[in-house]
């Protein structure tokens, strides 16, 4: 029997798709919607399905039965309409033979459907036995919203069916949460169905089966590239590949794209023509946008771009029923590219200007672009500052902000501010635009607009902050955090502007400022009312705010509070990982040093290496620095982390400004990768430092009770009371500096209380701040001590040097050996050459050369020769 009914005939032997077909048919969906423009290849992928639908099953993820028929419902555009509809669907089963003549379905066409009910069709399709899967090909054209409608109650009242459509444009009702709540609906846009590199590759060997499989795979490459895997351009290379006879007939990037964008103008009226370009200007545009662009009335533009969009393009439609037409990104840049020529300077520098206006409010990211091609910097510098469309996400336009000239910038600190921005997230030079964000902060004009009240001061200062932030200027960063709570604090809660993205977005931005600048408690202080109203939130600034009270938790090592909020974010719907801006940074961040804390590096990595795409361009890279360093560590121990972090320190060097407290951050981890990789530290050349560093030069020198001191004064500073893992870190340091001192008591009770911080908080990563050496030697006074989890380096322990034995130290270094050395001090050679092993025992060397290396690196050697003069 027949399984497949009026399926369309391909002349070309297909390119198999299955990982589409496998994808749309996982589960028994009881829609699938192929949604794109046109040549995106949804026919021949519907036609596959619908094979592999009828076909028998080889796998278990299709679940079909052997007896299921698929039905290509054949359509006039001409008649649109609900019962139009129905009785094509009921004629073409009953020409099929899935229907018998005395049929329900026979009964309801001879009455033309005319009131004909939802449960009637339902009950006449459950008449055909087996699975049925309807494909509707271009449901664009022929759909309804009646049909729609029905069609969803339909297939939610007929489990044996399915129905495939392919359409250019959103099918709003089919598509919504509540369609995909009632049945099960399998969904591919365009970027779906793109070719990959491997389909193109196996195209061209059911093409030309004869083509050497080397030169195939390079011809495949560069067909992909230069397609963007669309498959109308994709095919088109491969035919121009077999024309031109030509090695390098796929690289022939643009001459398919040429002439069909010179057919689709030459074939169309002068003012189609100009619809087409100056639809072409932006991604998207919308009848009413390009009615004033073009001054016509918006039926007028809707009539041209129906026009201009009816052979190969597609729409969708917003929430408003607003149709935005599109074209694809290859023909897109092929019409602008024309534009100049067809619409001429004058006039396109004039719709420039009408786009401005027209978009400002809808799509205020073409207005930015439409502002910059006109070079209307005043208008420019009030969109980007406007705080209905304050925007600080990394979405870079086509016409970018780094194309401004400099001397605008300087006129214009706003636009500088931005640029400032657009270039930290899509670097191009050193220090170009820092200097420029520096400029600006010192500007009259932005620091004054920062001290207005209402939502024009909330945006200044937001930007302000964000942009001294981004300079390295931690100080004027703080305080416009402190302004920006200020400023919002004065606008009332029920107020509906206080609702808006760009306040929620204020309010993020400040919580990362005082994130990058260490400061945690006020973080959550921050944060925690904005969680506590997630229902009032938008779900982008709910997935941000979520993620930076995440890392906050985690960084501080509340991790009860932190894997809570993680799992939060990972069941969000907005994407995580990366997503138009810090989206999702902040909760990989916390998500890889969680996983760490449970000793599983591997899952720490993948969570960063999510990020790895766009991780140059991430402003939180110091933190993601720190935790994959503790990754390399715990896979290669402390040389590993060490060596791993001074390779990214070096390419990071001279990049951009980093806050103090992240190169803090950095720093007090690197000293500690040294003393447990052995080294001693050299002293800092300022005495004043009383911090976590200090901490380490000290014991890597031997100076315990210099350690011991430091340590526990650090340890009771007010700031660490709700920080458990720098606190246990310390606390820990404490009593390695005790232990070092033969002090039981103060070593026996730091350890203890380190002990119970971590268990407390589940804890584990506090423990690499010792060797594991030393932390058998501090379980034996609190055996809880999670000892397995402590450093695999071997800290040297320095006992510092005698007078004597500084004093041989160096007439041997300066001498160079031991005999001329014993004759300056008037001291036998045999007396020397003792008190050099014992400076070899304390250093931890077994060689003058590694004495030496040792003194040097550690500065012990310029403490010697200083004693000298």
């Amino acid at each position: 029997m027949t399984s497949c009914f009026f399926l369309p005939v391909q002349r070309h032997p297909p390119l198999p798709r299955p990982r589409v077909v496998e994808s749309a048919l996982h589960d028994d969906p009881a829609l699938i919607i192929l949604r794109g423009g046109g040549g995106t290849g949804k026919t021949i992928a519907a036609t596959q399905i619908a094979r592999a639908f009828a076909a028998p099953r080889s796998t278990d993820n299709l679940s079909t039965p052997p007896n299921a028929v698929a039905v290509w419902v054949r359509l006039d555009p001409d008649d649109i309409s609900d019962q139009h509809f129905w009785l094509r669907v009921f004629q073409n089963l009953i020409d099929s033979g899935l229907l018998a003549g005395s049929s329900l379905a026979e009964r309801l066409v001879r009455g033309g459907l005319s009131t004909a009910s939802t449960a009637s069709i339902a009950t006449a399709l459950s008449e055909c036995s087996g699975k049925l899967l309807l494909v509707i090909d271009d449901a664009h054209h022929i759909v309804t919203e009646k049909t729609e409608k029905r069609l969803l109650d339909v297939v939610a009242l007929v489990p044996t069916l399915t129905v495939l459509l392919t359409t250019r444009h959103s099918l709003p009702h089919l598509s919504s949460t509540s369609a995909h709540m009632r049945v099960s609906v399998r969904e591919f846009n365009e970027r779906d169905l793109i070719l990959s590199p491997e389909e193109i590759n196996e195209l061209l060997r059911i093409r030309f089966p004869k083509l050497d499989p080397e030169h195939r795979a390079s011809l495949a490459q560069s067909i992909y590239q230069n397609s963007r895997g669309w498959p109308l351009a994709a095919h088109a290379l491969v035919v121009e590949s077999a024309l031109s006879h030509s090695d390098t007939g796929g690289a022939r990037h643009g001459s398919f794209i040429r002439e069909f964008v010179s057919q689709l103008l030459e074939s169309s009226e002068p003012d189609v023509q100009v619809a087409l370009c100056a639809s072409a200007i932006f991604e998207e545009v919308s009848a009413e946008a390009l009615g004033a662009m073009l001054d016509l009335s918006t039926e007028e533009a809707d009539n041209l771009l129906k026009n201009a969009f009816e052979h190969s393009f597609g729409f969708w439609v917003d929430d408003t029923g607003t149709r935005w037409y599109r074209h694809h990104d290859l023909i897109r840049a092929e019409l602008r590219s024309r534009a100049e020529t067809i619409i001429g300077a004058a006039s396109l520098n004039d719709i420039y200007m009408r786009a401005v206006s027209a978009l400002k409010t809808v799509r205020p990211r073409f207005a930015r672009k439409a502002a910059i091609l006109a070079q209307a910097w005043e208008l420019l510098s009030d969109l980007l500052i406007n705080p209905m469309h304050l925007s600080l996400g990394r979405e870079r336009l086509s016409v970018g902000m780094g194309s401004i000239p400099t001397d605008v910038r300087e006129r214009y600190p706003v636009i500088a501010a931005f640029a400032l921005i657009d270039e930290y997230a899509f670097p191009s030079g050193r220090y170009r635009q820092v200097t420029a964000g520096l400029k600006l902060l010192a500007g009259p004009r932005l620091a004054k607009k920062s001290e207005e009240s209402g939502l024009e001061g909330v945006a200044a200062a937001t930007l302000r902050m964000v942009a001294s932030r981004l300079s390295g200027n931690e100080s004027l960063a703080v305080q416009m955090t402190e302004r920006v709570q200020e400023v919002l604090n004065q606008i009332p809660h029920d107020d509906p502007a206080f609702q808006s993205s760009s306040i929620e977005m204020a309010w993020t931005q400040t919580a990362i400022t005082l994130l990058h600048s260490g400061r945690f408690s006020d973080v959550d202080r921050l944060i925690e009312p904005l969680i506590a109203r997630d229902s009032d939130m938008l779900p982008r600034n709910l997935a941000h705010t979520t993620a930076l009270a995440a890392w906050s938790s985690v960084w501080q090592g509340n991790m009860e509070r932190g894997r809570q909020l993680i799992g939060m974010g990972f069941s969000l719907g907005v994407p995580v990982g990366w997503h138009d801006s810090y989206i999702g940074a902040g909760l990989r961040i916390a998500a890889a040093l969680s996983a760490l804390e449970q000793g599983d590096p591997d899952r720490s990595l993948s969570h960063l290496e999510s990020l790895s795409e766009h991780e140059p361009t991430i402003e939180h890279w110091p933190s993601m620095t720190y935790v994959a360093t503790l990754v390399a560590e715990s896979r290669m121990g402390p040389d590993g982390g060490l060596d791993y972090l001074n390779r990214q320190l070096h390419r990071r060097r001279g990049r951009f400004a980093t806050q103090p407290f992240s190169k803090k951050m950095l720093r007090t981890l690197r000293a500690r990768l040294l003393w447990q990789s052995g080294q001693v530290l050299p002293p800092r050349q300022r005495k004043s430092h009383d911090d976590e560093i200090s901490v380490y030069i000290a014991l890597s020198r031997g100076e315990n009770d210099v350690a011991l001191g430091l340590a526990t004064k650090l340890s009771r500073l007010p700031s660490l009371a709700g920080n458990p893992r720098n606190r246990a870190e310390l606390l820990l340091l404490q009593a390695e500096s005790a232990r070092r001192l033969e002090n039981i008591r103060t070593a026996t009770d730091s350890v203890r209380r380190a002990t119970s911080l971590m268990h407390e908080h589940d804890l584990t990563l506090p423990m690499r701040v010792v060797s594991r050496e030393a932390a058998r030697q501090l379980a034996l006074f609190v055996p809880d001590l999670p000892v397995a989890h402590s450093s695999q380096g071997s800290s040297r322990e320095v006992t510092p040097l005698t007078e004597a034995e500084r004093k041989s130290l160096r007439a041997v270094i300066e001498m160079g050996s031991v005999r001329v050395a014993a004759a300056s001090l008037y001291l036998s050679p045999d007396t020397v050459k003792g008190y050099m092993k014992q400076v070899y025992k304390k250093l931890g060397v077994r060689s003058r050369a590694e004495a030496i290396r040792v003194t040097n690196e550690a500065g012990l050697l310029d403490d010697v020769r200083e004693e000298s003069q």
